[in-house]
């Protein structure tokens, strides 16, 4: 039973309106007794480049998972899966397609990378060959989990991913709506991160209220895609790059729903 602090983070979403479809994002690792940080970059559209700057890890390192998204038109599943992180290539497995979000491309695709034997610390990592003729690549996130040696402030992790879009699309199930199945929480705090690519900026409407368990979290327009095309969110306030949280306390969060 978690009695840390609980984390749920939310992986790789693709965002619009909030009018459309969405596939349901699945259950990828739970992690106890652990520190866990994030980093992302966005606008590598067209040049499949960038640099994740990593600053605050410390102690030792037991797993970092580097997530990709962006939009193709190609149906392989393998379409934009070897890239290349830190110089070293790497073969990323497929978590999903769904709407390229009006961009004119077929679909769009998300990918997830083991790449623990790779990090070295803090500092910067490169990201390169992230586009081809078929795929290209909106932007990436790294999540690490690491002990600092502090126990009292050591956190449990619910790590769910896939790919979701708030356009109608053949891929989505209808709504937006993402369960979140397998969360053995008993008590203590709790906060939710979303991992998001391609968020857009409507002037005619915006995200629309996120729900969880049919409570609001947050009003519309959270990811407006105005600073970057890739945004991690800690469910408060309304910064586009930046990592915001949000405290979240319903009674019983042993299945949550995301609206």
């Amino acid at each position: 039973m978690f009695r840390k602090p609980l984390l749920l983070s939310v992986a790789t979403a693709l965002l619009g309106p909030s009018a459309a479809l969405a596939s349901d994002l699945t259950s990828f690792t739970t992690v106890t007794n652990t520190d866990v940080a994030s980093f992302g970059i966005g606008y590598m559209r067209d040049t499949g480049t960038g640099t994740l700057n990593v600053s605050g890890v410390s102690g030792g390192v037991t797993a970092a998972y580097l997530f990709w998204h962006g939009p193709t038109n190609s149906t392989s599943p393998t379409a934009n899966a070897s890239v290349t992180f830190a110089g070293t290539d790497i073969l990323g497995t497929n978590i999903g397609f769904s709407s390229d979000n009006f961009w004119g491309y077929s679909n769009s695709q998300s990918y997830r990378a083991d790449v623990t034997s790779l990090f070295t610390g803090n500092g910067s990592y490169s990201l390169t060959n992230f586009t081809d003729a078929s795929a290209n690549v909106n932007g990436a996130s790294l999540i690490i989990f690491y002990s600092d040696g502090n126990d009292a402030n050591n956190q449990d992790v619910v790590l769910f991913n896939g790919n979701d879009a708030n356009f109608e699309n053949s891929y989505d199930a209808l709504n937006w709506n993402a369960v979140l199945n397998g969360i053995n929480y008993s008590g203590g705090a709790a906060s939710m991160t979303l991992h998001v690519s391609d968020g857009q900026n409507f002037s005619s409407f915006d995200d629309g209220t996120l729900l969880l368990n049919g409570s609001p979290l947050a009003s519309g327009g959270l990811f407006q895609g105005t600073a970057c095309r890739w945004a991690r969110v800690r469910m408060s306030g309304t910064a586009d790059c930046g990592i915001l949280r949000h405290t979240i306390s319903p009674a019983s969060l042993s299945k949550a729903t995301i609206t």
